[in-house]
């Protein structure tokens, strides 16, 4: 469908305000705005209180008196004991256990630090990293030396991260477990 030219639009008669499509203005704000008919419950009417079925029981204490009835002070219930309670108190025991640690293979590891078996001394560890400069960093310093860059500018390969080998060695006896080469 095509708009109309200019000619055909004027032509229609315009819009006259809102009183033309009859739009009643909006509500005040009193008016929707309803209040309750009573007043919130108080605190203590809201919360109700549950008895707890199961609750933490501790020894009854013993009477002044020895008649065999005790009351328990968790729950008040009467408790009739024919035979002497003998209680012992001792500290709670805690077991710890630590969470198994995956081990890595030496053949697995890369540039980061991981927690290994040394094949050498057979005791577990995370290793030690330290990085080297690898044959590629001093095949780089010496083009960048040939070519002239020799102030200090044929050095910048040996400082580049991915141009050195990492080296893994065990926390316990030193010695070298694997050389990942970037």
């Amino acid at each position: 469908m095509d708009l109309p030219s200019y000619d055909e639009a004027e032509q229609h008669p315009r819009a006259q305000g809102p009183g033309v499509l009859h739009i009643p203005p909006p509500p005040t704000y009193d008016a929707s705005v309803t209040l309750p008919s009573t007043p919130p419950p108080s605190y203590g009417e809201a919360v109700e209180f549950v008895p707890d079925h199961f609750p933490v029981l501790t020894v009854p204490v013993s009477p002044r008196h020895n008649t065999g009835v005790f009351i328990h002070p968790a729950t008040e219930v009467p408790v009739v004991v024919t035979q002497s309670i003998s209680v012992t108190q001792s500290s709670p025991v805690v077991i710890y256990q630590p969470q198994p640690v995956p081990l890595v293979v030496p053949s697995q590891l890369t540039d980061s630090p991981a927690h290994i078996q040394c094949p050498h001394c057979g005791r577990t560890g995370t290793t030690l990293v330290s990085h080297v400069p690898s044959a590629t960093a001093w095949c780089s310093c010496a083009l960048l030396a040939f070519m002239g860059l020799i102030c200090g500018f044929c050095l910048i390969p040996l400082l580049v991260r991915s141009c050195q080998d990492t080296h893994h060695s065990c926390p316990h006896c030193h010695r070298v477990v694997h050389v990942y080469k970037s």
